[in-house]
Order: structure tokens, then sequence, then C-alpha cells
């Protein structure tokens, strides 16, 4: 070990036993009560907030990487719900992962971008988070189109496979992503701290309405796209 590997440990030795004991002590109880899956998609969830606050690797500093990793605790996520309910011979549809991946994101860059217009100064800002010396107002919107993209995209193949009837509730999901980005960018809200953007009436009206009208495509007995005739070719004859 290094002298400065020994420096810091020994500084850090004891909260670093205490709480690696501790952590330790959970991840034998999350095997001991749930599958293997659910242990090791807890231990990524480790890991993952080790790599991005954590030197010398410390994502949280470097731009576009930042967002990429914090938005990772979504699938996380995911899988501890999904493995807390199904066996860990199952796995969720690859589709759905990147999907949710790619919509946390484009919230996590907009949430940048919301910081960086409302700190206003180029050098306050890299002060503030080390990635804004990086990243501009244009690197920004061009991560959130990106990020709304690849979501798109990845949600459309998982609508298409698993729930056709879901395609009927994209447009309301594309003008929520409008609202938020709209908000992001408004000169108003951008004296807002970010988290109040998600808190204003238009993303909660969008959210609830998505939310309501998928639960009702999802679960109707009606085959909406064969009555559309959605994904057949109409013929003349």
């Amino acid at each position: 070990m290094s002298a400065f590997g020994r420096g810091w440990y020994g500084k850090h030795s004891d909260s670093l036993d205490d709480h690696g004991g501790d952590l330790c002590g959970g991840l034998r109880a999350a095997a001991w009560w749930f599958n293997i899956g659910y242990t090791i998609a807890l231990a990524l969830l480790l890991i993952s907030g080790f790599v991005y606050n954590v030197e010398p690797i410390r994502l949280k500093d470097r731009a576009f990487l930042d967002v990429i990793a914090e938005s990772f605790n979504n699938p996380i996520r995911l899988w501890l719900g999904w493995y807390a309910l199904l066996p860990e011979t199952s796995f969720p549809p690859l589709s759905i992962i990147l999907a949710w991946w790619f919509f946390g994101a484009l919230l996590m860059a907009g949430k940048r971008y919301a910081e960086f217009r409302f700190i206003g100064d180029a050098e306050r800002s890299g002060q503030y988070r080390r990635s804004f010396k990086v990243y501009t107002e244009k690197s920004l919107i061009l991560s959130m189109v990106t990020h709304a993209n690849f979501f798109c995209f990845c949600m459309g193949i998982a609508i298409a496979v698993y729930r056709p009837n879901l395609v009927f509730v994209f447009p309301l999901v594309v003008l929520a992503i409008a609202v938020y980005l709209n908000l992001a960018m408004s000169e108003a809200e951008a004296r807002l701290e970010p988290e109040h953007l998600l808190r204003s009436p238009w993303v909660i009206l969008c959210t609830l309405g998505v939310v309501v009208l998928s639960a009702f495509l999802a679960w109707t007995n009606l085959d909406l796209t064969k009555s559309f005739h959605f994904f057949e070719i109409i013929s003349g004859k």
C-alpha cells in the first residue's frame, strides 16, 4: 500500500471497519431473506455508490459520465423490485432496463442543465460541481436530447413486444418530456432550484395522465392496435 493509502486508511480505518461491518451484515441478511439476484443487485447499488462518490474514480466529477453513473440507480432499483418478487432464474427485458436507465439519465441531465443556469456563472458553477468546468449549455441540451431519443427507442421496442396497446400512451409520454424540457430551459424556471421542476403542476398532471392511461391500456381486454390496424397493412381488396 502506498504512503497515501496508508495515511488515508489510518485516518478512516475505524469508520471503514464500522460501516464495512454494517454493509457486510446487510448483504448477508439480504442473501438470507432474498435470492441471489436481489443480493447481486444490492451489491451493485453499493458499488455504484463508491464509483460515483469516492476517489480516485469519483464519476460525480466527470462530465457526462456523472449523469450515466447516477442514473444507473434506476435499473438497479428495477432489479431489486424484480428479484424481491420473482425467482433468480428470470431477468427483466433488456429493452425495459435500458429505457429506465436512459429515462433517469434524461432527468439527471435536465437537473444538471437547470443547476448550470440557476448558478449563472461559469466559474462559480465549476466550484460547485467539477463537471461544470466541462459542461456548456449546448452540450447539456444535446445530452438531454440524446438520452430522450434513446429512451423513446428502447421504450418503443418494449411496448411493441410486450404491451402493444401502450403505443397509444406514447404521445402523452412525449408531451411530458417536452413539458419537462421546456421548464428546464425556460428563463423563469432557471431561477428555481432544480428539484422544483418535478413539482411543477404541468409535470405532475402529465405524469398522472401517463400512469392512468397506461394502467387502462395495459389491463384492458381490448386489442386496440388490431382495431386501428396499427401494425397491419390495410389492403384495399
